[in-house]
């Protein structure tokens, strides 16, 4: 029998599924020891799919070197010798007893053949998959030594460049498949990392930690927030903008908030800042809880008491996550960034997201909580992902903190975006868009210019009438505060804006009568939503092609 099926047996008769479930905490995790469990599945049996490097919180509960007062790295635990992550429990007792309840979940799932079941446990994906490996029937078995979900779907994905997304169990039995004729499966793992390496010849896609992505309204940065979040995720460059992106994988990427019965899941959040936005929403605070017990007095109900509750944000339950997950990646959209109020929001924090402050880097930085005391800081595997109107006057508050810290991803209006059509009933709308953001950089300036998605998917003559109504004449209004001539500059002179002489109609008292208006001034309007000159493509025609003399 070779070496390292020999390993596999040995670790297999010193770790039987009996003495798992009932494994102490001191044999779980000791750093003393090199037969801790934790410790085989590190060290000694690396040669079976290595684990090794990343952060001990991998393991949901260890045992530290030295010992510490407070929560060291943020977002944990820590009492005498043990640190853990703080949604496994409020004890090492507690905290180990989940982590082995899980761990033994994974296991008799993976005995039992329900991989789909190894896959909804929550636990650090590289642990979980490799005792899910060590312990699959060794005569049949369904996983490869690949324990890294990331690697396993770029591998996936090199070999089945045109599949479809599939659960990762299916990923592995395709995959075991594809190279069934290789060997056993310790031999097809190695072959397909191999591969892999081979192949890989550009580096991986790096990414900014903080990243903005700004221009006017409406050319896509909210939609392309989800391009880029998942290029993060999976380490590759962001597909263009034109592509549409994979929204049912970004959905099922989607963070959920941690609740009393289940911890935070997914890798993938959103929040929208806006003026009452705070840090207690997206740090920590106490927020007030109504608790569910109905109390009795004289027959009826008096419903339940308020308490108030520490309760952690959306930024402190995402770093959480991203911490215990380890080497995978996490991100947090932040859409209207600059319509928050951002010493508020972060407060402290606005320093620990640079690069060089990340825990783990040359100079990680920690700061106490001022609501739980816990010091904390902000892993590398997280990404911060903003979006900011330049068209919002609220971009001239923008904290300068901020824009030290992040990259700006710039995105203009893209007139020849393949979804704006060159014949809508004989209007072409990319000549159309562009001769109107000409104009507006000319008389505004070039961050108030009209969105490409403004005319996505017009197909009628009736379609460009609404936009133009109800989104694109409004836009304007506003732009320009009511200044009329400017607008019907912008317009080319069509009949959207029309001109009345003060002397016409029930104004002529006012003139004739009282002396309050020049004859002479001239009144602009807008025209009725129901005047057909909103459907007829010689208007539009006229903004790109003005009528002369």
């Amino acid at each position: 029998m070779r070496k390292d099926m020999e390993l596999w047996s040995e670790f297999l008769g010193v770790w039987s599924p009996d003495r798992v479930r009932g494994m102490s905490l001191e044999e779980y995790t000791n750093l003393n020891r090199d037969d801790a469990f934790s410790y085989w599945l590190e060290q000694r049996t690396k040669s079976l799919g290595d684990i090794r490097g990343g952060s001990a919180f991998k393991f949901g509960i260890f045992r530290q070197a030295k010992k510490e007062t407070k929560a060291p790295k943020g977002a944990i635990m820590a009492r005498d010798e043990y640190a853990w992550m703080r949604k496994y429990g409020g004890t090492p007792e507690a905290a180990y007893a989940e982590v082995r309840s899980r761990l033994t979940h994974v296991l008799d799932a993976v005995r039992s053949g329900d991989l789909q079941a190894v896959e909804r446990v929550d636990f650090s994906p590289t642990v979980k998959w490799k005792v899910a490996f060590l312990y699959q029937a060794r005569d049949d078995p369904k996983l490869l030594a690949i324990y890294s979900e990331t690697l396993l779907r770029a591998c996936h994905g090199e070999v089945f460049p045109d599949a479809e997304e599939r659960p990762l169990r299916q990923q592995h039995a395709a995959l075991i498949e594809r190279y069934s004729g290789l060997g056993d499966i310790l031999d097809i793992s190695r072959k397909i990392w191999t591969d892999h390496r081979a192949s890989d010849d550009r580096p991986k896609a790096s990414h900014p930690r903080n990243r903005i992505l700004y221009g006017p309204p409406g050319t896509g940065k909210t939609y392309s927030t989800v391009n880029h979040a998942l290029a993060i995720i999976d380490g590759v460059k962001p597909t263009p903008e034109v592509a549409e992106p994979d929204r049912q994988r970004f959905r099922r990427l989607g963070f959920e908030h941690a609740a009393d019965s289940a911890p935070a899941r997914g890798r993938i959040a959103m929040v929208t800042f806006h003026q009452n936005y705070a840090y207690e929403d997206f740090v920590e605070g106490i927020r007030p809880r109504l608790d569910s017990t109905n109390n009795t007095v004289n027959g009826a109900s008096s419903g339940g008491e308020l308490g108030y509750e520490l309760r952690p944000g959306i930024f402190r339950e995402i770093c959480e996550s991203a911490m215990a997950a380890d080497e995978e990646r996490f991100v947090l959209i932040i859409d209207e960034i600059n319509r928050g109020n951002i010493p508020k929001i972060f407060g402290e924090l606005i320093t620990l997201i640079e690069d060089s402050r990340r825990l783990g880097a040359t100079d990680e930085t920690r700061v106490t909580l001022p609501y739980s005391g816990d010091d904390f800081g902000v892993p590398d595997n997280l990404y911060i992902i903003g979006t900011m109107n330049t068209a919002d006057r609220s971009i001239q508050q923008l904290d300068t903190a901020l824009r030290r810290r992040f990259t700006f991803v710039e995105m203009m209006p893209n007139p020849e975006h393949p979804l704006v059509s060159e014949n809508v009933a004989g209007v072409n709308c990319r000549r159309m868009l562009r001769a109107m953001n000409e104009r507006i950089a000319l008389l505004l300036d070039r961050e108030h210019q009209i969105g490409h998605t403004y005319l996505l998917n017009v197909e009628s003559i009736e379609d460009l009438g609404d936009r133009f109504r109800n989104r694109i004449f409004p836009l304007l209004q506003e732009y320009f505060y009511d200044d009329w001539r400017r607008i019907g500059a912008v317009l080319g002179g069509n009949a959207f804006v029309q001109e009345a002489n003060a002397g016409d109609g029930r104004s002529k008292t006012l003139i004739e009568e009282f002396d309050l208006v020049d004859q002479g001034r001239v009144i602009h309007e807008r025209l009725p939503n129901d005047d057909p000159a909103w459907n007829t493509a010689e208007e539009y025609q006229r903004i790109y092609e003005p009528k002369s003399g």
